[in-house]
């Protein structure tokens, strides 16, 4: 996320209630693993190997471009998702949303 965006969600995780077992799961996942990086000289991104490991990124990731954030994934397990989610969609399988059920391309 930009900054100013995923300070505006941290304020919001912090205003719930951490008495609530489910809010205080969210706050530590989301949180307890938000790091904030720099690009080396060569425009890299080194991730520590804990978010590596955690994310079971292998040789070859995905940069997946999410509007205003985006998603790293191991390759391989990335094209299994475009797998999974392209049947889900054929099969008809997924989950009605009020926010698509008009989206059109």
């Amino acid at each position: 996320y930009p900054l100013a965006q995923w300070q505006d969600i941290e304020d919001r995780l912090a205003r719930i209630s951490n008495m609530n077992p489910r809010a205080r799961r969210m706050q530590r996942m989301l949180l307890g693993n938000a790091t904030e990086y720099q690009l080396d000289k060569n425009g890299r991104i080194l991730l520590a190997p804990s978010l590596r490991a955690h994310a079971d990124l292998g040789k070859k990731i995905m940069l997946v471009g999410l509007m205003n954030k985006f998603e790293i994934w191991d390759e391989e397990r990335w094209h299994e998702q475009m797998r999974q989610d392209t049947e889900i969609e054929r099969l008809g399988e997924f989950e009605s949303t009020p926010d698509l059920d008009n989206f059109s391309l």
